[in-house]
């Protein structure tokens, strides 16, 4: 006889409630009858009684917070198993390392060659990391969303000519930068890894917008072919990130929001460091770059020093390094100007004399040489940290603006930040653009965080795409740094809280200022003192603001400390304290990222 689903379904439903049921029955004549025997007994027997019941109660908790945290085929035996030895036995070491080297392997070529290459999304450029699924997409399904990542369909978005294809294109460069084998025509990652013979690697997020259902819709969010299309630099013989030096970058920018100090210290049997400090600049005497590379040979906001002991060897290599190569930046300025049509170099002419950075240094003395002990380190030049000036960043109690009353009336207004600027009037926050300050990250003016996309992405969405991004001017620590000055501004003016005392000279607040509308408000602050009335003037007084300081702020550090200290007198203190430092600069896994798209052999 067939039993149609529904009436399964009533059953069902009936015998677990019919199961629920006599389990509380059993459980009221358990209480029941465990409160008649409490009344039998003396008070120190009840006293011991309930000891004993809250101690059963806690193994059980105990052990079924073990089960749940175990398998099936292990609970018989951690029943009687320390939870210390249960994480030193032969099975949890061996199940542990297989977990890693599988993790490990996530990232072999396919093919059998025993090389490693990182895992780089198909269709959004990013890496892939960390504990995070690798996916595979194949080649049917890449062509069947052909429309959605197609150069055609981007091009028809943002108002360029669909029609001119080939070399008469004045981006196609950039369009065959993102070009992969059998797909031409379509906005991919060239660093995507073979998974297969037709099958590419792919995040959990892009596959999921992958579907038959969303044929021919809108790109997914950070996907290339959402307004993401950035691009590299390609000059025949001319390496971007080996022959171009830092300096050579600061001139080049066509926009300066801040000027640049680049101090390099050294000393036997010491390698070359640099520390590039960025400092608030006053925009009045400099809005752009390009107008002073007409007028002036130097530049007069981008300073390089010497500081403390070096060798003869290292203060001749840091002027090397520091000294703008003329054939270089010839070629840099006219693809800047005539082929990459970025927008921030519209009407620049290239100058006729190479300009040059400002170096300060002393006269040699004992106090400032050394003599050189091990050549083959001393010549090394390991890089250097940037850092903005502390002065810049945001204040708890106003963010980014200078006051409480400015503060307020950005909150008003919805005017959220990119970079602030400092000084002068020519440049404002709003207007002032990533791709003009970064050219070298947005060769062709493309792909900022303010461009206009299919599918709409935050600010900070982009900029959390960015440092994911398998792009190596996007490893760089001044364009990681400015990216996430402009990230913190945006979090804590996000963050921004308006508050206002309950009353003012003895008078309700709320009774007295209830009927103000947000634009009478607004013109309040926007007024002066003596154009404010005696009600205008109290509502500002009562207003104050604060925002959540950032994570490298002393604040920050000040909260940190106070909540240490809580969780300590709580808990009690520690009795050890690990810590874990890897090897940034020989690590396998380091090397994997600092060349996306290249293979590397495991050691």
């Amino acid at each position: 006889m067939r039993v149609s689903a529904r009436t399964t379904k009533d059953w069902t439903r009936a015998h677990k409630a019919k199961s629920v049921e006599n389990r509380n029955r059993i459980r009221v004549r358990e209480r029941s009858r465990m409160r008649i025997k409490r009344k039998k007994l003396t008070q120190q027997q009840r006293q011991e009684s309930l000891e004993q019941d809250r101690e059963r109660k806690r193994r059980k908790r105990s052990l079924s917070r073990k089960r749940s945290h175990q398998s099936d085929g292990e609970r018989s035996s951690s029943q009687t198993t320390d939870s210390s030895d249960v994480l030193l036995d032969d099975e949890s070491i061996r199940k542990a390392s297989n977990d890693a080297l599988e993790q490990l392997h996530k990232t072999i070529m396919y093919g059998g060659t025993g090389q490693h290459l990182a895992n780089v999304c198909v269709i959004c450029d990013c890496f892939i990391i960390g504990t995070e699924v690798v996916k595979s997409i194949t080649d049917y399904q890449l062509q069947q969303h052909k429309e959605r990542f197609s150069v055609r369909k981007y091009k028809e978005y943002h108002h360029m000519s669909p029609d001119v294809e080939g070399e008469l294109d004045p981006y196609y460069s950039l369009w065959k930068y993102y070009e992969v084998p059998q797909h031409e025509g379509m906005l991919l990652s060239p660093r995507a890894k073979k998974m297969g013979p037709n099958t590419w690697s792919c995040c959990q997020g892009c596959l999921s917008s992958i579907k038959p259902s969303k044929i021919g819709s809108k790109p997914p969010r950070m996907a290339i072919a959402n307004g993401f299309a950035i691009g590299e630099i390609n000059i025949e013989g001319i390496d971007i990130h080996e022959d171009v030096n830092d300096v050579t970058r600061a001139i080049l920018s066509p926009v300066r929001s801040h000027g640049y100090i680049m101090a390099f210290s050294g000393g036997a049997h010491k390698s070359i460091q640099g520390h590039y400090q960025f400092f608030e600049l006053d925009q009045q005497r400099v809005h752009g770059a390009m107008h002073h590379l007409r007028s002036i040979q130097h530049c007069q906001h981008i300073y390089v020093m010497f500081a403390g002991r070096m060798t003869p060897s290292q203060r001749q290599r840091v002027r090397r390094e520091c000294t703008v190569n003329t054939e270089i930046y010839n070629k840099l300025a006219v693809w800047f100007t005539t082929k990459s049509c970025h927008p921030g170099f519209d009407g620049v002419n290239v100058p006729e004399e190479c300009p040059q950075p400002i170096i300060i240094e002393s006269t040699d003395t004992d106090n400032n040489n050394d003599n050189s002990a091990d050549a083959s380190v001393e010549n090394i030049f390991t890089g250097g940290s940037y850092f903005f000036s502390t002065g810049q960043d945001p204040e708890p109690q106003s963010s980014i603006y200078g006051t409480n009353k400015e503060f307020t009336l950005a909150m008003l207004k919805d005017e959220k930040p990119t970079l602030l600027v400092y000084g002068g009037n020519y440049k404002k926050c709003t207007e002032l653009l990533v791709e003009d300050l970064l050219p070298f990250a947005f060769p062709y003016g493309k792909g900022g965080p303010k461009q206009d996309r299919p599918t709409n992405v935050s600010i900070e969405s982009c900029i959390q795409r960015y440092a994911r991004l398998a792009n190596k001017e996007f490893l760089r620590g001044d364009t990681i740094l400015v990216l996430h000055h402009i990230f913190g501004r945006q979090l804590s003016f996000k963050s921004g809280v308006i508050t206002c005392r309950s009353n003012v000279g003895g008078t309700s607040m709320g009774e007295r200022f209830a009927n103000l509308t947000e634009r009478e408000l607004r013109t309040a602050l926007q007024n002066d003192a003596s154009q404010q009335n005696e009600d205008s003037q109290q509502l500002i007084r009562g207003i104050s603001t604060s925002c959540r300081a950032l994570g490298h702020t002393p604040e920050a550090a000040q909260h940190a400390r106070r909540n240490g200290f809580a969780y300590q007198d709580f808990f009690g203190l520690n009795s050890v304290f690990v810590t874990i430092s890897p090897c940034d600069e020989c690590s396998f896994r380091v090397r994997l990222f600092v060349n996306p798209g290249v293979a590397v052999s495991f050691p």
